[in-house]
């Protein structure tokens, strides 16, 4: 009897064994799948990042060139000085909202 008694106590740690073997693998692919599943959402973001900052890049340079042309056109429209017996009427300057069409930027 004393012999059933172990080999049950034997059997019964064997099986706690192995379940508890069967869960720490359990845990570790779990672990596993979550790791790359966080390193597969890292460089998703990091595409994302990388495609926003191209978009910001193009942004600041249309910026820039539509300053630039703002400013060449601001500046013609400084140089270009009224000549005597011009053109411009009093219709012109008053359907312009009072500023001469020689000032106006597109």
């Amino acid at each position: 009897m004393f012999n059933l008694d172990l080999r049950q106590l034997i059997w019964s740690s064997l099986g706690t064994i192995l379940k508890s073997r069967h869960q720490m693998l359990a845990y570790i692919k779990r672990m596993h799948r979550q790791e790359v599943e966080a390193q597969k959402s890292q460089e998703d973001l990091r595409a994302e990042v990388y495609h926003v900052q191209e978009r910001v890049d193009e942004v600041v340079h249309l910026v820039e060139e539509k300053m630039v042309d703002i400013k060449r056109g601001s500046d013609k429209a400084l140089d270009k000085e009224p000549e005597e017996g011009s053109s411009s009427s009093d219709e012109e300057v008053e359907e312009n909202g009072g500023r001469p069409l020689s000032l106006m930027i597109e």
